[in-house]
């Protein structure tokens, strides 16, 4: 996916063998905001939300992202 623009879909998970996918964007705002609402509890949502938003972000990688879709192993 490169010069064609085409816009990637960069992946958090795969159950290829199902055919799902759980796209990185997603999954990362999913865990920011349950971070964010666990952490109310002793005032640190915002420190929590910013965790949650970076904690996967190395899956950004293309070697990850090609080892998701069953093209190289680690």
């Amino acid at each position: 996916m490169g010069d064609s623009g085409e816009k990637r879909q960069w992946l958090s998970h795969s159950d290829a063998k199902l055919g799902r996918v759980n796209l990185l964007k997603s999954h990362l705002e999913d865990v920011a905001n349950l971070a964010f609402e666990y952490a109310s509890a002793f005032g640190a949502q915002e420190e929590a939300k910013l965790a949650g938003l970076l904690h996967d972000l190395g899956k950004y990688g293309c070697l990850f992202q090609k080892r998701l879709q069953g093209e190289a192993s680690i």
